[in-house]
């Protein structure tokens, strides 16, 4: 009767040390193809970038404004966010939200009450943890965002009629258009959120020429 091998404790922490070391060399690689994976399917940056420079053809070469208030004197009836303005070029939803993002994209500012999470077009929204409405209006947004846009170039605005386009940019402002960012990606740290806008703005001319 033929005896059976079997495996020696050592031999067994061999087999356990090497599969160690290989998981050590293969994860990290692994970590890096799935986010590479997941920029690629991330196209929303292209698609809001094809969006925002149509709707700068459609208004004689000016951005549109970060923000505005809806009822053009203060935030009481909600905003009409930069997504809401690309609504007639860029309509999907989830083309504002990035698959990296950890949680989910932001709520807008204003999306009813807190037990009716929605925005100005009815659609539905989540919200993240610790994020609140600022009033029971509903702002014209996308459900979710991942991406905010730079300041400088798109202003926060009280109003929307012509004569605030003082304080907007026009495509021919921007000195160094091939290196200016005009939106990226969000951050998911609600206190730095909170930090940068208890801020004010200063202009930097070497952005744009005023």
């Amino acid at each position: 009767m033929k005896q059976k091998k079997q495996f020696t404790l050592i031999e067994l922490l061999v087999v356990i040390t090497i599969i160690a070391i290989l998981s050590g060399m293969l994860l990290p690689a692994l970590n890096k193809a799935r986010e590479k994976g997941h920029t690629i399917a991330c196209t929303s940056g292209k698609q809001i970038g094809l969006a925002l420079m149509m709707y700068v053809d459609d208004s004689e070469e000016f951005f549109p404004s970060a923000y505005y208030d809806q009822d053009n004197s203060g935030s009481g009836n909600g905003y009409v966010h930069w997504s809401g303005m690309l609504r007639s070029y860029c309509s999907a939803g989830k083309v504002y939200v990035c698959k990296s993002d950890q949680n989910g994209g932001w709520a807008p500012t204003c999306y009813g009450s807190n037990a009716d999470h929605k925005n100005f077009w009815r659609e539905k929204i989540r919200v993240p943890g610790g994020q609140t409405s600022k009033n029971g209006s509903f702002d014209k947004q996308a459900p979710n965002m991942s991406y905010t846009v730079n300041e400088l170039i798109m202003p926060h605005l009280k109003i929307s009629s012509l004569t605030d386009r003082m304080q907007q940019v026009k495509q021919g402002m921007i000195r160094k258009p091939s290196s200016a960012i005009t939106v990226c990606e969000f951050t998911s740290d609600l206190p730095c959120i909170q930090r940068i806008t208890s801020h004010k703005l200063i202009i930097n001319k070497d952005i744009i020429t005023l």
